[in-house]
């Protein structure tokens, strides 16, 4: 019993540090960098490292769940990740004895001692002709909060799905908690944990809500972003995303707009800021797949006008690109990318040009800070949408 309610108490609030930086821990990462293997080398050794670092212990019947790995620059799952998470499931389950080894799911949640989290990062270089990418991992005890382990592997892989799933993929924002300011070269590459805390029940229901959503199982995922939307630690761009999203693939428009309503709400009183997720082609002023996101692109601003011009707050319409390329170029293609968005932010709300000011950022403030000019570092082709003070 006393474990019960030092388990619901942590869970309460707990900070799912998806271990990006070990001194959470305490742990120090390795000095010399991991050896790049095989997708399948890499997760054995990173689950050889993880399940044998947790504990032994005498009482059996307890669980360890392993939840979907997520990119580490945007906090998005890819395609990859039940690939990833297959893997060490089989791994964990040949490891361990005293344990049973699960995905994350609500039915399994409330036996769940210890949580396996990490994320997964592309790097810039290659080899033999292969994108490399980063794994970082974490067991956490869900009794005392604590990571008790947490590993680095590397691998190349040609095949490797890293593009988002579909919740993410349609969703018109991305959470700027996973942004991160990072020197040229950087190495290695770090980011700071997510700000929203979840429970083990909230994160377990959103995940089974954004599944089901890429089942296109709507009304199952419907049912459970609801159910996470009325949680205390579910009042998150996640939740209220996936409910904008699945609300428009039902058709219900007038719940779709007091979604997108929410996180713009959510988005300005806790970040000061809009992610959207406007995307643009290598060394152009044209969006990113413009067939497919013009008309998208221009609802959002259409909502977002609406939004502001019911409040006297300015805006700063900031343009960012990848690092490739001279500086002084980048930031004059990154000036004209957000003075495309305040044109068309402009056209359905002219009342807020007085308001806007675009500014070009090149790639100082890169969220991913690769260089590939490919889908990989797309968030660092991007415009974003900052209030601040009027002048």
């Amino acid at each position: 019993m006393k474990k019960r309610i030092q388990r619901n108490a942590f869970a309460a609030g707990l900070i799912l540090c998806l271990v990006l930086a070990y001194s959470c821990a305490g742990i120090r990462p390795e000095r010399a960098e991991p050896p790049i293997v095989s997708l399948t080398q890499a997760v054995e050794q990173l689950g050889r490292d993880l399940f044998g670092g947790i504990p032994e212990q005498d009482e059996k019947g307890g669980i360890v769940a392993v939840d979907l790995f997520v990119n580490e620059d945007s906090g998005e799952v890819p395609m990859a990740a039940r690939r990833i998470e297959a893997l060490l499931l089989h791994e964990g389950r040949r490891l361990l004895g005293t344990f049973e080894v699960v995905g994350l799911s609500q039915e399994r949640q409330a036996k769940t001692r210890y949580l396996v989290t990490g994320t997964v990062a592309s790097e810039s270089e290659e080899a033999q002709g292969m994108p490399v990418y980063r794994l970082r991992g974490a067991v956490t005890d869900l009794i005392t909060g604590r990571v008790v382990v947490g590993s680095t592997a590397r691998f190349a892989d040609a095949d490797f799905d890293f593009s988002s799933m579909a919740l993410y993929r349609d969703n018109p924002f991305f959470d700027p908690s996973y942004q991160k300011k990072k020197l040229p070269d950087e190495r290695p590459r770090r980011a700071a944990p997510p700000a929203a805390e979840y429970s083990v029940q909230t994160l377990a229901m959103l995940r089974e809500a954004s599944s089901a959503y890429e089942r296109k199982a709507y009304r199952q995922s419907l049912e459970l972003f609801e159910k996470a939307a009325d949680r205390s630690d579910g009042q998150t761009l996640w939740t209220y995303a996936g409910l904008y999203l699945v609300y428009e693939k039902l058709g219900r428009t007038q719940s779709t707009d007091e979604a997108f309503e929410k996180i713009l709400s959510i988005s300005v009183a806790r970040y000061g800021m809009l992610t959207v997720r406007f995307l643009f082609q290598v060394d152009s002023v044209e969006f990113w797949k413009p067939g497919e996101n013009t008309e998208r692109y221009r609802s959002w601003l259409r909502r977002i006008g609406k939004y502001f011009e019911q409040t006297e707050q300015c805006l700063q319409v900031v343009g960012h690109c990848s690092k490739t390329g001279p500086e002084t170029w980048n930031k004059s293609l990154s000036l004209r990318r957000a003075e495309k968005i305040q044109q068309i932010l402009g056209e359905s709300s002219p009342g807020l040009l007085a308001r806007m000011e675009a500014v070009g950022k090149g790639s100082a403030e890169n969220v991913v800070g690769i260089g590939t000019d490919d889908a990989r570092d797309a968030l660092d082709r991007r415009v974003e949408l900052l209030v601040v003070e009027c002048r």
